[in-house]
């Protein structure tokens, strides 16, 4: 399993997402982000799963409201 600290995260979900690097904070709230739809949710769950080797829940992904809770579901995988 590979690791990704969360710079390297943040730097991953900009790109994912077509943002400038910085755009993201652990505050942006993802609703507010007119990329973050449906594709870029399946994006970004194979992105997890490709460099973190982790298979997330839709239904949490769901749930989150902020990047920081996306970092969050990631927990001690990030350095």
């Amino acid at each position: 399993m590979s690791s990704m600290t969360k710079t390297e995260f943040m730097g991953e979900m900009e790109a994912l997402m077509e943002m400038p690097a910085g755009a993201l904070s652990a505050e942006t709230i993802l609703k507010d982000l007119a990329q973050w739809d449906s594709m870029q949710v399946l994006s970004f769950i194979v992105m997890v799963e490709e460099k973190l080797g982790t298979v997330l829940d839709g239904d949490e992904i769901a749930k989150a409201k902020t990047v920081g809770d996306l970092l969050a579901l990631l927990g001690d995988q990030l350095q």
